[in-house]
């Protein structure tokens, strides 16, 4: 019987100094939670503000830039001969257009 007696006893102060471990542990687990949960959200914080001023950033600068080149570019000077061979059906020599006469011939009956 001293045994039980002896095993409940221990079983008891065990239980108590699980009780008092985990208590002073709940306060340093809250302490670290409440840390990493704060720099958490101002990460999260930081970088949506990121996101949010490149958004505006390329939005308003960016984008106008490449509209005003946009109307700048002419592009007639994209055009090379063989572009404009394709598209018209003439033969460029010297810079000259010349008629492909076979077309005229077959558009004239």
């Amino acid at each position: 019987m001293g045994t039980v007696k002896s095993l409940l006893e221990r079983s008891r102060e065990f239980e108590e100094a699980h009780c008092t471990c985990k208590e002073l542990m709940d306060k340093q687990l809250q302490k670290i939670e409440k840390y990493t949960t704060k720099w958490m959200l101002v990460g999260f914080s930081i970088l949506l503000l990121c996101q949010v001023g490149s958004f505006i950033f390329f939005y308003n600068f960016s984008y106008n830039k490449f509209v005003l080149l946009e109307k700048k570019i002419d592009y007639r000077y994209f055009l090379t001969e063989e572009s404009l061979e394709d598209i018209h059906k003439v033969k460029i020599e010297d810079g000259r257009v010349i008629w492909d006469n076979s077309k005229a011939t077959n558009s004239s009956p």
